[in-house]
């Protein structure tokens, strides 16, 4: 019959594309401390995607990467050490993490975990010089911040996302490849703290620079949703589905 039919098409389709689509892989095991040599069980990330959704504005991803975050920063439950994984040392590492910023937002226990977790990697990292890796574990951490549904320490965050990067731009250096792409990062980040008028700024300066046609769809999306006041998170699929300007997806 026709359903026949259409169920074997259908069941060959899947099984010529299912390999192609790379799935999310954690894998929980023994991973030694490179610092002090004690080992732990860590979740470790092998594979993942982006296929369900669309990125935020502020550059986090769809799904299914996108609940993956807990594999992201590994915590040594001895000695503190933070990092992508515990087994590769980070220059300069050891000091850092006995450092008193670094003890106390590791030990601040009104504050989530993946998100001190984040934080203390951010300051690895600034301490081994990395500043845009140390801005995307703050940005990473920021995130943590809103899943945890803690506003106020999302909003902290932000500001140090803001500082951060701007120590970053007047390095000579970017954060976003893109023309621009910075531009959109600053203007996001300042409307989700509901500093409207930097938002404006920046995605006004960042228009005038004239970027590639989905980044100008961005920043004009990131005015129309500042002339809403609107400080939610958002997508970038809004913003290209919307070349207009109108915020009747930030409305639905």
């Amino acid at each position: 019959t026709d359903e026949v039919k259409i169920f074997v098409l259908a069941a060959v389709f899947l099984a010529l594309v299912t390999p192609l689509i790379e799935a999310t892989t954690l894998v929980e095991g023994p991973l030694k401390c490179a610092l002090c040599g004690s080992t732990s069980q860590q979740e470790v990330l092998y594979s993942s995607n982006t296929l369900f959704g669309s990125a935020d504005l502020d550059g986090r991803p769809a799904e299914m990467l996108r609940s993956t975050m807990r594999a992201w920063v590994h915590e040594c439950p001895s000695c503190g050490y933070c990092s992508y994984n515990l087994e590769e040392k980070i220059d300069g590492a050891k000091d850092t993490t006995k450092s008193a910023s670094y003890v106390q937002t590791l030990a601040d226990k009104n504050v989530d975990e993946l998100v001190r977790r984040f934080l203390c990697l951010a300051q690895i990292l600034d301490a081994a010089g990395d500043k845009k890796a140390a801005l995307e574990n703050t940005i990473h951490a920021s995130w943590a911040a809103d899943d945890a549904g803690d506003k106020a320490k999302a909003y902290e965050i932000r500001r140090r996302i803001l500082e951060k990067l701007d120590d970053l731009t007047t390095s000579g250096d970017k954060f976003w490849d893109e023309v621009a792409g910075d531009h959109l990062l600053a203007s996001e980040v300042f409307r989700r703290i509901g500093d409207f008028k930097k938002a404006v700024d920046y995605a006004i300066a960042g228009l005038q620079l004239d970027p590639e046609i989905e980044v100008q769809k961005a920043l004009r999306y990131e005015l129309a949703l500042i002339a809403q006041g609107d400080t939610k998170s958002h997508q970038v699929v809004e913003a290209l589905e919307d070349p207009d300007g109108n915020v009747l997806a930030a409305m639905r």
